[in-house]
């Protein structure tokens, strides 16, 4: 017996095909900066620590190592990460933005992040956000 078609476009599946297009939107489009945060939060613990354990100038070349290693994109330079030392704890803090423009609707998203973690001389971390 064959199921007989009524012509009706079908709300559900409207909707559900929207969400999924939004969805795969948001994933596209700003996924990947949320990854590069999640990796910069690894590369100053990374730097921090290599700070903590050896000297500033070590730290320094070991963060230009490790953006170039994890394939950090260009938006996020060195020089948006600063390392300094504040009430007895040694202070790693990167901070970049960027800005993504919508296709068709030509809106723009500033998207701006943060990553900052400090450490003891008794090698006890803190991450400041």
């Amino acid at each position: 017996m064959r199921r007989k078609r009524s012509g009706k476009i079908d709300i559900v599946k409207i909707i559900i095909f929207g969400a999924v297009a939004a969805g795969g939107y948001w994933l596209w489009t700003f996924a990947p900066h949320y990854w590069v945060k999640f990796k910069m939060d690894e590369v100053v613990q990374i730097t921090l620590l290599e700070w903590s354990d050896k000297s500033r100038e070590k730290a320094e070349a070991r963060l230009l190592r490790e953006l170039d290693e994890r394939e950090i994109p260009e938006y996020v330079i060195p020089r948006d990460c600063e390392l300094y030392e504040d009430q007895g704890l040694k202070h790693v803090n990167c901070a970049w933005a960027i800005e993504i423009v919508h296709p068709f609707i030509e809106k723009r998203s500033h998207l701006s992040f943060v990553s900052h973690k400090a450490v003891d001389k008794h090698r006890n971390l803190e991450t400041w956000e």
